[in-house]
């Protein structure tokens, strides 16, 4: 019977202070989750603003003048993960990459490709190209 009176006597004092103690350590473990989120978060922010003041920027051009003028350049940034191409012969077309992905490009030039391929598909389809 000692042992049960023991138990209750603290049982009653944890009751008494009103487990303050324990929501006080649960509220501080949590704060300290959120603290370490908010530093990685800051870490990885701080990361991608160094790479971006400190990474070069690489471009290469070429351009020739005979009659007309043709321009061809690219601009990389970050190794392969930005990559704009740019090139004049009678208007500007350009395409913006992002890993390899065309993202952006002229749409003038987009729509001239896609009637040369239906042009192709008719010569092929059509009896004069057999």
């Amino acid at each position: 019977m000692e042992w049960i009176s023991d138990n209750t006597s603290v049982l009653n004092t944890n009751l008494e202070n009103g487990g303050c103690e324990d929501m006080l350590h649960i509220f501080l473990v949590i704060l300290k989750v959120i603290g370490f989120l908010l530093l990685g978060l800051l870490g990885l922010l701080l990361l991608l603003l160094l790479c971006v003041l400190f990474w070069p920027v690489k471009y290469r051009v070429k351009g020739s003048y005979r009659d007309a003028w043709k321009i061809k350049g690219t601009v990389t940034f970050l190794g392969i993960f930005f990559r704009l191409g740019i090139s004049y012969t009678d208007r500007l077309h350009w395409k913006l990459r992002i890993f390899g992905i065309p993202i952006l490009w002229d749409e003038k030039r987009r729509k001239r490709k896609k009637s040369n391929k239906k042009a192709e598909n008719k010569q092929k389809g059509s009896p004069e190209a057999e």
